[in-house]
Formats: structure tokens, sequence, C-alpha cells
């Protein structure tokens, strides 16, 4: 019984993030990054996906908690809709359907 309730649990997630395959790790250097990589690497094996750490700098942090946005932070009202062109430039991505 603890095997189907594996499997059904693993399909839910897999459905549940059907596309996600590239995960980040924002390294601000104010946290333990191998724990919070250990926490997420099981589901990124799951989907078969990838995880990177990117270089973050503590203000990243600072303007989200902060609310003093400026050009690098993509602010979507509640509601609202994002365009796949606001992320045009910020880095070389691929989108997967």
């Amino acid at each position: 019984m603890q095997e189907r309730g594996q499997a059904e649990a693993e399909t839910f997630l897999k459905q549940l993030y059907k596309g996600f395959t590239d995960f980040y790790i924002i390294d601000t250097g104010t946290y333990d990054l191998q724990e919070v990589e250990a926490y997420i690497m099981p589901l990124v094996k799951l989907l078969g996906g990838t995880l990177t750490r990117l270089p973050g700098p503590y203000k990243v942090l600072e303007k989200l908690v902060s609310g003093k946005y400026d050009d690098s932070v993509i602010a979507i009202p509640k509601g609202g809709t994002l365009s796949i062109h606001e992320f045009d430039g910020l880095r070389p991505c691929t989108i997967k359907k």
C-alpha cells in the first residue's frame, strides 16, 4: 500500500510541475546553499530537471521585502498578466510547453 502511495504522489507532483525542468537557487550569501539544494533535489530529480546556482546580491531580497522596486524587479498586480517579453534580454532561456 505504501508503494502505491509513493507512486501516486510522484504522478501528482509530475502533473503539478509539468513543464518545470529548470530550477535555480539564488546565492545571496544569506543562507546555507547545501541545505536548500538538499531540500529541492528530490523534486528536481523526479522531474528530470536541472538545478543551477546563480549569484544574486542581497539587494535583490531587500527590494522584494521593502517593495522598493527598480528595473531589476518585474511586479505584476493582482489579476494582472505577464507577457513573455517582460523577460527579453534578462537571461538566455528556452520556453518549454
